[in-house]
């Protein structure tokens, strides 16, 4: 039973991750049809975001090693937010020089693998979703509020384990020497 339990958690780990990884190639397919950026592709975005929040736990809940798609949670990470803000310019919420800024960023990281560089890419994708939200739909900017409030709330240890990463990552990189 118990195996039965841990092999249902991982599977249903790796379908959430999966699904992320969908919604980011759709997000990123509405910016080649130059769809523009509306309330139903940011309900899109707030979907991504609670697989990301959920299929942790879930992998963690299920003491097994990590599947294939488990150990490339990062990558869907970064492509879901290169969906998003491919989308996000497309339609003119993200102006030439932030994109270049963000594309330095994402550089940044696949050449040094420092996770400071991932980490500020992809909050701050985040952040120009949430301004999106805010500009065209405010009850949708209030339920991401009110979403993400929960999540730091119900989360909050494994937050500041993120913060200290992010800190860490930065200040290895910067006496690294580089």
């Amino acid at each position: 039973m118990e195996l039965s339990l841990a092999y249902a958690r991982r599977r249903a780990a790796d379908f959430l991750t999966f699904a992320r990884l969908a919604i980011g190639l759709f997000l990123a397919y509405l910016g080649v049809q130059k769809a523009p950026v509306s309330p139903a592709s940011l309900r899109l975005v707030l979907l991504g975001w609670i697989t990301d929040s959920l299929d942790g736990p879930l992998a963690r809940a299920s003491r097994t090693a990590p599947s294939w798609l488990g150990e490339k949670d990062g990558w869907i990470d970064l492509l879901f937010a290169s969906g998003l803000l491919f989308h996000l310019a497309r339609d003119g919420y993200v102006g030439p020089w932030l994109l270049f800024a963000q594309f330095l960023l994402l550089a940044a990281y696949l050449l040094l693998r420092v996770d400071f560089f991932s980490m500020t890419y992809m909050a701050s994708v985040w952040f120009l979703a949430i301004l999106s939200a805010w500009h065209m739909d405010f009850r949708l900017f209030a339920g991401i509020c009110l979403y993400l409030a929960g999540l730091l709330l119900l989360s909050w240890g494994r937050f500041m384990a993120q913060v200290r990463l992010y800190f860490s990552s930065l200040h290895r990189f910067l006496h690294r020497g580089v």
